[in-house]
């Protein structure tokens, strides 16, 4: 079926397009006794990643370790994510850096 058109005669078209769902992506990075480490892709600053377990999520700042404010887990979750995060913080600011850069973060 085609269109045929005059010359000169004016028309518009309405062109269909795919709608294509873009997701967001947060790979796991590393597994701490149960919990998941997590970082996004296109996550916003400050540099941070994210702590899962169960129902409960919470993230940390790269930078000095701190709990997000706003946020917050178990207190014993907590401890052991810290723990974690003390001896491994180089390696969390290496996977943020190529998440940035839409890199494989990689896993720890």
């Amino acid at each position: 079926m085609g269109l045929k058109v005059r010359s000169g005669e004016v028309f518009s078209a309405i062109v269909r397009v795919p709608c294509i769902a873009i997701l967001e992506v947060m790979p796991t990075i590393a597994a701490v006794n149960g919990i998941t480490i997590a970082m996004y892709y296109n996550d916003h600053d400050p540099p941070h990643f994210h702590a899962i377990r169960g129902g409960v999520e919470f993230r940390v700042r790269i930078a000095d370790l701190t709990v997000l404010p706003g946020d917050g887990g178990p207190p014993a979750m907590e401890r052991t994510v810290l723990a974690w995060a003390a001896q491994h913080q180089a390696a969390l600011a290496l996977c943020w850096a190529r998440a940035h850069s839409a890199l494989p973060p990689g896993r720890i």
